[in-house]
């Protein structure tokens, strides 16, 4: 049986992280979760499809090359202990935020007036 409107199509595919979770735990190094996606574009559309994990344990002094997201060009270095460090300072950042805008909100209470003296009648 034909496939109905088939049409032959030409397009790019890429590996792309979907995903990264950050198990933080109280004992024990933090472990990174990046979900991975395959990206097909077929002419405008872009059809993303689950393909894969990675996972790492943070290593403290472990380093790795800094790429350039833009260009894929190595641009230096950084660290687990790096990488450690904007995130929670990120998240602290966003948390002092957040907590600014709910901190409660303290009523002082006007002072009563003094109750009026009356002249004394004689």
């Amino acid at each position: 049986m034909a496939n109905y409107q088939e049409s032959a199509v030409s397009g790019t595919q890429w590996r792309r992280a979907s995903r990264i979770v950050i198990d933080n735990p109280q004992q024990g190094n933090p472990t990174i979760l990046i979900v991975e996606d395959t990206a097909t574009q077929l002419g405008d559309s872009v059809i993303n499809q689950p393909s894969g994990n990675l996972s790492a344990t943070v290593e403290q002094g472990a380093t790795f090359p800094l790429v350039n997201p833009a260009t894929g060009e190595v641009i230096g270095e950084s660290s687990h202990d790096e990488v450690y460090a904007l995130i929670y300072s990120l998240y602290m950042h966003l948390a002092t935020q957040r907590d600014a805008l709910i901190a409660p909100v303290v009523v002082v209470p006007e002072p009563e007036p003094e109750p009026a003296v009356l002249p004394n009648a004689e």
